[in-house]
Formats: C-alpha cells, sequence, structure tokens
C-alpha cells in the first residue's frame, strides 16, 4: 500500500553515494544467514528486512544517522505530505514479534510478544493464510491516525508457535531477554526452513537452537 512512499527512500540508499555503504551493510546483514539469491522464491521477502534494517536502525559511517534521516534532511522539501508523514512514521515504527489475536475486515489485531502490548492494524492487503494465533516479524509504521504493517512480514511455522512463545516467557522471567538477538536467530531459522522444506518445522525451531541467537548458520 505504501511502496511509493518507500521506494524513493530505497533507490536514494541504492544510489546517492552510499553504494559502498550499502554492500558493507549487506555483508553484515546476511552473515549468519549467508546471502539470498534473485532465484529463491523468499528473495523479495528478505531483501526488504535487509532495507528496512538498514534505512531504519543502521547508522552511515562517521554521521551517526541512519540513511532514512539523511534521506529526509535532503528531501524533505521535496517530499509530498503524505510521503512525509508515511517516513516520519517509518523512523519510529516498532519492530518486534507479534501474534494475531483476531481478525477482521481491513484489521488485524496483534500483541507484541516481547512487551505484552496490543494494537489494531489497519490492512487491506490479502495476507494469504494467515490466522488467528500465527506469529509473525513485522514493524508497525504509525500513518496519521491509523498503523499499518511495514512491508517485512515473516511468518513463523505453526509447528514453532509453541517453542517460541515459551523462550521469550522463560527468556523474560530470566531478565535476560535480548529481542534483537532473538528475532536474528529467528530470521536465520525462517530462512533455514524455507530452503529445506523437507525437514521437520520442530526440528529446526528446537529449544536448542532458539538458546544460541549468535551462532547460526544456514
Amino acid at each position: 500500500m505504501f511502496s511509493e512512499y518507500t521506494d524513493a527512500l530505497f533507490e536514494f540508499v541504492s544510489s546517492g553515494g552510499l553504494e559502498p555503504e550499502i554492500r558493507k551493510a549487506r555483508s553484515e546483514f546476511f552473515a549468519e544467514v549467508k546471502d539470498v539469491y534473485a532465484e529463491e522464491e523468499f528473495f523479495e521477502e528478505r531483501i526488504n528486512a535487509f532495507l528496512e534494517w538498514y534505512c531504519i536502525d543502521r547508522t552511515v559511517g562517521k554521521t551517526g544517522r541512519t540513511p532514512l534521516l539523511l534521506f529526509l534532511e535532503k528531501s524533505h522539501a521535496t517530499l509530498p505530505a503524505g510521503t512525509l508523514d508515511y517516513l516520519n512514521g517509518f523512523r519510529e515504527a516498532r519492530h518486534a514479534l507479534f501474534e494475531i489475536r483476531g481478525m477482521g475486515e481491513g484489521r488485524v489485531e496483534v500483541r507484541d510478544i516481547f512487551s505484552r502490548e496490543e494494537f489494531s492494524v489497519t490492512e487491506r492487503r490479502p495476507l494469504g493464510t494467515l490466522k488467528k494465533g500465527d506469529v509473525c516479524e513485522t514493524r508497525l509504521v504509525p500513518y496519521r491516525s491509523e498503523i499499518f504493517f511495514s512491508r517485512t512480514f515473516l511468518v513463523f511455522p505453526r509447528e514453532a508457535r509453541r517453542v517460541i512463545l515459551s523462550e521469550v516467557r522463560r527468556a523474560r522471567k530470566a531478565r535476560r531477554l535480548d529481542a534483537p538477538a532473538f528475532m536474528r536467530t529467528l530470521a536465520v531459522l525462517w530462512v533455514r526452513q524455507r530452503r529445506y522444506k523437507g525437514v521437520d518445522p520442530r526440528d529446526l525451531f528446537s529449544p536448542a537452537e532458539l538458546a544460541k541467537p549468535n551462532s547460526l548458520a544456514v
């Protein structure tokens, strides 16, 4: 729905003198999962996740600014109001794991698994086989008076739901919850289960794998 708002941003970070920086960032992002390839059916999903991470979370060199902030500083005077509002919301996007709590006409109710806060999301795109109880990784983008999903939307196998929720509860109880590291682990396992479809997801998303966030390889 908002692809036209982010396309100019993604074009800016892919050119605009940032080409060496984005190559370095891509190596960092895909260090654990290796790279993704254009012929893989999930290529677009992972590239979108990389671009969002690069634009929102990673600073450029010694500037101390993210690519998104650099783009807004350069282009804010010429951006249409809708684009500017969305990209400012993009800066404040909530990145987390969410449990689908309910679905209705143009609405999806979700709960942030980490904070346990609940949100009502406007979503007019078809969401395929998404069902109540599914666990996904995405960003919630505030735009004017509503909240929307970002392009990144990874849905984890239903067989993995119980162990994901259990590991988050265990980590929260022990006060050692590292949400970004845990999501990196899940992203690695998500790629692995997409590449090796003959393997039972319960074997991939095992408690042992979820307990080692920085030592995974596809």
